[in-house]
C-alpha cells in the first residue's frame, strides 16, 4: 500500500499478515499515516467494475474519494 509523503516519497505497506496454512490466520496491520501534512493513498485492485457509471469507496463508513477506477496495464485482463 503506498502512501504520499510531502517529499513525494512512496512507501509500500502490508494491509494484512498472514500466516498460512492456519485457517482464517490474516489480520489487519496497522497503517502509517506519516506527519500531519502527508496525504495517505491507497491503492485497491478489484473486478467487475468495467463500465460503471461510477466508482464508490467508504472508510468506515465515510465516503472517501476515488481519484481512478480502470485497467491498469501491469496487470493481465486490463486490456478494454
Amino acid at each position: 500500500m503506498p502512501t504520499g509523503y510531502a517529499s513525494n516519497q512512496r512507501v509500500n505497506q502490508a494491509v494484512a499478515t498472514c500466516n498460512p496454512p492456519a485457517a482464517r490466520s490474516c489480520l489487519a496491520a496497522p497503517l502509517s499515516l506519516g506527519g500531519s501534512t502527508d496525504t495517505l493513498y491507497i491503492e485497491l485492485y478489484g473486478t467487475g467494475i468495467r463500465g460503471a457509471a461510477s466508482v464508490q469507496c467508504y472508510v468506515a463508513g465515510q465516503s472517501v474519494p476515488v481519484l481512478y477506477a480502470g485497467p491498469v496495464a501491469a496487470y493481465a485482463g486490463w486490456t478494454r
